[in-house]
C-alpha cells in the first residue's frame, strides 16, 4: 500500500500500526528542510494523536503505536520542522500542553471533592493523580523533545498561561515511582535557549526555594 505524505491525516492511516512504526523511520527524512512537506506533518500530529485517548481502558493498540511514531518524530525533528510544529496554525506546543492542564484539572476537581472542599493536599493529589495517566507521560515526552534546544518552542510553551507552574509542581513531586515527575524535570532543564524561558524557569525554582527556607526557619 502506497501512502502519500498528504495522506498523513487520514485517522485510517494514523491508527494503522504498521504506517505508524513506518512513520517512525521515514517522516524525519522526507521532511527535513521543508515546509511544504511539514505541513501535513504538523496536522497529523496535532489532529491524530488523541492522547486523552490513551487513559481509556479500551485504548487500541494501534493508537499507542501511532503517538509512540508521533513521539519518535518529534524526537528526530530537524530545527526547521520544530519551527513549523510551532508556527502552523495548529501549534503542536499547544495541543501537548493542553493535555496537561486538563488532566491536572480534572484530577483536581475529583482531589478536592475527596478532601471535601480541596487543600494543599488536594493539590499534591492531583499531581499524583496525573503521574499514572498514559496521555501525560507521552505529552511530557513530546515536550521535551520540542522545546529541546530550539528557542522558539520554548517561548511557546511560556506562553501557555499555567504551564510552568505545573512543570514546577510536578517537578517537585519526582520521587514518585512511575517518573513522570522526573520527565516535568526534564523539560523544565531543557528550556534553557530562550532567554524569557530560562529566566522564568530559574524565577519559580528560586521562589519555591526561598519558600522552603523560610518554612524552616520559622520552624526553628
Amino acid at each position: 500500500m502506497a501512502v502519500r505524505l498528504e495522506n498523513l491525516g487520514d485517522p485510517v492511516l494514523a491508527q494503522n500500526k504498521t504506517i505508524a512504526a513506518g512513520l517512525r523511520r521515514l517522516v524525519p527524512a522526507l521532511t527535513r528542510g521543508s515546509a511544504a512537506l511539514c505541513a501535513p506533518l504538523a496536522r497529523y500530529l496535532a489532529e491524530r494523536l488523541c492522547l486523552a485517548e490513551l487513559d481509556k481502558p479500551e485504548c487500541a493498540p494501534e493508537l499507542k503505536d501511532a503517538v509512540e511514531a508521533a513521539s519518535d518524530v518529534v524526537r528526530h525533528s530537524p530545527p526547521a520542522l520544530k519551527t513549523y510544529y510551532v508556527a502552523s496554525s495548529l501549534q503542536l506546543h499547544r495541543v501537548l500542553c493542553s493535555r496537561l492542564l486538563d488532566a491536572h484539572s480534572a484530577a483536581l476537581t475529583k482531589s478536592s471533592a475527596a478532601a471535601g472542599g480541596g487543600d494543599g493536599g488536594a493539590e499534591k493529589a492531583a499531581v499524583a493523580a496525573m503521574f499514572e495517566l498514559p496521555s501525560v507521560r507521552a505529552a511530557l515526552q513530546m515536550l521535551h523533545c520540542l522545546v529541546s534546544g530550539h528557542a522558539e518552542a520554548q517561548s511557546a510553551v511560556l506562553g501557555c498561561e499555567g504551564v510552568l507552574a505545573l512543570l514546577h509542581r510536578m517537578e517537585e513531586q519526582h520521587a514518585d515511582k512511575t517518573g513522570v515527575g522526573l520527565l516535568a524535570e526534564n523539560v523544565l532543564d531543557a528550556m534553557q535557549d530562550s532567554a524569557a524561558a530560562q529566566k522564568a524557569v530559574a524565577d519559580i525554582r528560586d521562589a519555591e526555594r526561598r519558600e522552603k527556607e523560610a518554612l524552616a526557619r520559622r520552624k526553628r
